[in-house]
Parts: C-alpha cells; sequence; structure tokens
C-alpha cells in the first residue's frame, strides 16, 4: 500500500467520515493554479480594477476557486486582523436566483449585511426598511469594515431582468457601489454574465475578466497532466485497496 494519499487512520472511521474527507479534498492543476495567480495579480495590483470578472463554464471549480482565494486572503491579513477585530479582509455571498426574472437587490443587500456582521441588518431586518436604506447600509458596511474585496458568487443572476434596459442599471449599480465603497468587486459566474460587459464601455475599462478554461485533453501534455490528476486523487481515496484508474483514464 503506498505512503502517499489520504491519513490511513480514515479506514477506521465511518463510511459518512471518509466520503467528507474525499468530497473536500482539492487536487490542484496546473489551470486552476494560472487562474489563481492572474486572480491574485488583479485583485493586489496598485490601480487595479473595481470589478472583476471570473467567467467559466459550470462544474469547472470557480466555487472551489473562490474558497481557496478567501483562505488565502485570510492569511496574508491575519496579523492585521489581531490587530483590529472589526477589520474583515474579505467576504461574500452567493447570487439569488430570481423567482419571477427580476432580481432582487432587496435580498441581495440583506445578505451582503450579514456576510459582513454588521448590526444594522439584526436590528432593522423585522421592520422591513426600504431598498435604499439597505443599500446605504451596506455601502457604509463595506467602508467601516475597511474591507479590500467583496465577492458574488452565480453573478449571471443578476442577468435575470425583464428588459435589455434593466442589464444596463445593473453595470451601474454594481459600478456606484465599488465606487462609493472603494471596495474591489469580484464576480464569478458562466459566461452569461459576459453580457454585462457589452453595455458599458465605461465598465470594459474599469473592469478586468478572467477565464476559467474548461480541463482539456487535445494534446500529449494535457493528456499527462490530466492522467497524473485522475491518479493522485485514487490515492486520496480512502480505501482499503488503491484502485487504478489510470487504465481507464479516458473513459
Amino acid at each position: 500500500m503506498p505512503e502517499e494519499g489520504f491519513p490511513r487512520g480514515i479506514l477506521s472511521l465511518p463510511e459518512v467520515a471518509r466520503v467528507d474527507y474525499f468530497s473536500k479534498f482539492i487536487m490542484s492543476h496546473p489551470i486552476l493554479k494560472t487562474v489563481f495567480d492572474e486572480l491574485m495579480l488583479q485583485l493586489y495590483q496598485a490601480g487595479g480594477p473595481s470589478l472583476i470578472f471570473l467567467l467559466g463554464p459550470t462544474g469547472v471549480g470557480k466555487s472551489t476557486l473562490l474558497a481557496r482565494l478567501v483562505e488565502k486572503v485570510l492569511e496574508k491579513t491575519l496579523e492585521k486582523m489581531q490587530a483590529n477585530p472589526g477589520y474583515i479582509p474579505i467576504a461574500g455571498i452567493l447570487a439569488i436566483s430570481p423567482e419571477f426574472s427580476q432580481f432582487d437587490w432587496y435580498d441581495f443587500y440583506s445578505r451582503g449585511l450579514k456576510a459582513l456582521k454588521d448590526p444594522f441588518i439584526e436590528k432593522e431586518e423585522k421592520r422591513r426598511p426600504t431598498k435604499r436604506n439597505l443599500r446605504s447600509a451596506f455601502e457604509s458596511a463595506l467602508k467601516n469594515r475597511n474591507l479590500d474585496f467583496f465577492y458574488v458568487d452565480e453573478a449571471h443572476n443578476f442577468c435575470k431582468v425583464p428588459t435589455g434596459k434593466r442589464l444596463v442599471d445593473q453595470t451601474d449599480c454594481l459600478k456606484s457601489i465599488s465606487n462609493c465603497s472603494q471596495v474591489t468587486m469580484l464576480l464569478t459566474s458562466t459566461y452569461q454574465a459576459g453580457t454585462l460587459l457589452n453595455l458599458n464601455d465605461q465598465l470594459c475599462r474599469r473592469s478586468a475578466t478572467i477565464h476559467f478554461p474548461r480541463y482539456c485533453i487535445g494534446t500529449k501534455q494535457q493528456q499527462k497532466v490530466f492522467r497524473s490528476v485522475i491518479q493522485n486523487l485514487s490515492l486520496h481515496l480512502p480505501l482499503p485497496e488503491t484502485p487504478n484508474f489510470s487504465e481507464r483514464w479516458d473513459y
């Protein structure tokens, strides 16, 4: 039995614990590393873009990349957070798909305030504050928390509006929030959100787009990388005997 891979003590745990271990295991891939490095460069460069779009097909690993980003940012700012308990370097939410083809900004601001642990939403939520009050509180919270980055996963849901004119309003609102708070907004999405970029020339100039492509096996080098990833994944399957997936790598 090979020495690499999962901790052998996991074999004595219940099946649900072993499944949980494997489901949380992240296998690095050159494409993932390239995209992550480019994202970090855009986020931390001086005078960088106010909006960053991370675009890629469904299931390619955008949410996984976000989790890795949060971990890295928290690691970089640990001392600053310890010195200032009110400081939050990065926070974000999942943009919820609307029920009736109308993106819900009220819900967006509410979730954003909760992500920032702002007391306004705890005190005022039962009173049903106005959307304007929520937006004002959200922008203030972004500034008061000295936030560096705010991310929105599933950002293609911004595109769910009844008319093309409303699409322009969506991008104008995002740009305004970033300008007022001086916080970089990171939007992860399928390529559907690319529609937002084509509606506003100013937004194109003040934003950056990072593409997260699918993993391919079109060349021998890509096949070699893919087979290596498959082999390493098999070593982390918490089973008594390691399966040999390399023989059926193309399945």
